[in-house]
């Protein structure tokens, strides 16, 4: 695994610059959430089965990020909100790279560091789901 940088191809859609408007947008919304008391998702899944999905929380631990209370973020969902704070480190870069037109990191790996990468995923998440169902969220 090695880290590359690399500029956005012609013709092919920007995906990081695509990535870091839709969480722009979501960060948007949060704070109409958080000011003007906007009516905040629910999750079907929880409703349905009264078990916590994957995510369950994540919107809780984004709008506690937004109003500066990581503490309370990583109590709601701690792979989101780990996630969340890893965008705002990201998304400021992307947006400064396309705007100065310079090229982004990124990570080529091979298939066995794509499968290893792909298992620590899924134990993260796996665990993350544990936390969610034993705390009651």
């Amino acid at each position: 695994m090695r880290l590359a940088w690399s500029a956005p191809a012609a013709g092919r859609p920007d995906l990081p610059l695509a990535f870091a408007l839709t969480f722009l947008l979501a960060g948007a919304w949060g704070i109409a959430v958080l000011r003007w008391g906007a009516p905040a998702l629910r999750c079907p899944f929880h409703h349905l089965t009264g078990l916590p999905c994957l995510g369950c929380g994540s919107t809780r631990a984004a709008l506690a990020l937004l109003a500066l209370d990581p503490l309370c973020a990583l109590r709601m969902n701690p792979l989101a909100a780990l996630a969340a704070f890893a965008c705002a480190l990201y998304i400021p870069a992307v947006l400064a790279a396309r705007l100065l037109r310079l090229p982004l990191p990124t990570v080529e790996a091979e298939t066995r560091d794509r499968t290893r990468i792909l298992i620590a995923a899924g134990l993260a998440i796996a665990g993350n789901w544990l936390y969610l169902i034993a705390s009651g969220r």
